[in-house]
């Protein structure tokens, strides 16, 4: 292999032909069959991951020349991509718009979280996954897909529509509870100190201090930096500081223990009420698409074709039962939040599949013993599975909103 002659370099030239190889041949022959991008992307690094391909490497070399040698360096490079997706979808919000938001956000999002997690805890410890356990699964089930619905809804044009305006709003409010699943999980698995109040209290502090520092520099210094860069260097500069900008507000969030997403997002909002908004968006559209499509294909990496035949009536309840419950509690939720039914269902879609975050909460759950290897394995596959199912369901959504719609339409 080149990562004997040459090192790590080797090996991630090798890796970065793999992904272009797939970003450019695979994934739009899937495309031709009318599947959707973020499906292909899915299946591709499945069968080019270290799952797929990459297990038969050992019997024949030749073949690891084809596969994603180093996932863990892949993963850094997909969450750009969700970084990027971020940034652009707070670029067509507004601080307005999302205080709008706030009933979605803290009354339906607190609703559908709370009745998808106890739902998922209880299914979860009546099949013997332990207390901490159920609860750490329950919880991280409870999550959806930033990347996968926005993205989704960015493609179908409904960002701003009163659908996507809801899922969104839901989404925000799962962003800022992955630092507090974090925390429990922590204490769950005997790492936390001091007690559990008092971590609570400061991570409040420091998510509240980290979001008003990105404001403030946003509201008195953003502007003027900009018009400085584009002033002495035109594009170029300004966008290296657009960069500066997403992960600077990404690093601060991260630091207070609150989620790389919700910086990216709020870093958006402040550049989209500056003038360069426009062409920042014409600027980063192929970084994004490229970035996002290998945090795509990720997913497909994690996904292990072995486990999922091995336990496959296991698999296919879960994601059953997962796709029920939450779909049903985002109705629940949405419904009773806003009154439209229509809207409900349609989002419920959306939602009812699992996140990416799932992924990291499993992962701190299985290394501090919370959840036992054996099991964290089979949830992994349920939540990835679910994700690949995504457009599947938004779709499924829509016939049932257009249904409820219906009723409404022709009464007189």
């Amino acid at each position: 292999r080149l990562a004997m002659e040459h090192g790590n370099g080797g090996v991630f030239f090798e890796d970065a032909l793999v992904f272009l190889f797939a970003a450019g041949i695979i994934v739009p022959l899937f495309r031709r069959l009318h599947l959707p991008i973020i499906v292909g992307f899915v299946i591709a690094g499945a069968a080019l991951g270290p799952h797929g391909l990459g297990a038969l490497a050992h019997d024949r070399p030749f073949l690891g020349h084809f596969t994603i040698t180093d996932p863990d360096a892949a993963d850094q490079f997909a969450e750009l991509g969700v970084l990027f997706l971020l940034f652009m979808l707070g670029l067509e919000f507004s601080f307005e718009k999302l205080w709008g938001l706030r009933h979605l956000v803290f009354g339906a999002g607190s609703l559908q979280v709370g009745l998808s997690a106890l739902l998922l805890t209880l299914a979860a410890y009546a099949a013997g996954a332990g207390g901490a356990g159920s609860l750490t699964t329950g919880l991280a089930l409870a999550l959806s897909s930033t990347a996968i619905v926005s993205q989704l809804l960015i493609d179908q044009h409904k960002i701003a529509a009163p659908v996507g305006r809801a899922a969104i709003g839901i989404l925000l409010f799962q962003d800022l509870l992955v630092a507090p699943i974090l925390i429990f999980v922590g204490f769950a698995g005997g790492d936390g100190e001091g007690s559990v109040t008092s971590v609570v209290v400061t991570a409040l502090i420091q998510g509240t201090v980290a979001i008003l520092s990105i404001y403030l520099i946003g509201r008195f210094a953003l502007r003027r930096i900009f018009h400085g860069a584009a002033a002495a260097g035109g594009r170029d500069l300004l966008m290296a500081l657009t960069l500066l900008t997403v992960l600077g507000a990404a690093a601060i969030t991260a630091g207070a223990g609150l989620s790389l997403a919700l910086g990216a997002f709020l870093a958006g909002l402040l550049v989209g009420e500056t003038e360069f908004k426009h062409q920042i968006e014409v600027d980063l559209e192929p970084f994004k698409g490229l970035f996002l499509g290998l945090f795509f294909m990720t997913v497909g990496m994690d996904l292990d074709p072995a486990v999922i035949l091995s336990h496959l009536p296991i698999v296919a309840a879960g994601i059953i039962l997962l796709l029920a419950v939450k779909g049903a509690a985002a109705v629940l939720a949405i419904r009773l939040v806003t009154g439209n039914m229509a809207k409900a269902c349609e989002a419920s879609g959306l939602l009812a599949p699992a996140g990416e975050f799932a992924f990291v909460v499993l992962g701190v759950a299985t290394a501090t013993g919370v959840v036992e290897p054996d099991i964290g394995v089979v949830i992994a596959a349920i939540a990835g599975l679910s994700m690949v199912l995504t457009p599947l369901t938004g779709r499924l959504g829509t016939v049932l909103g257009d249904r409820a719609a219906k009723p409404a339409a022709d009464a007189p």
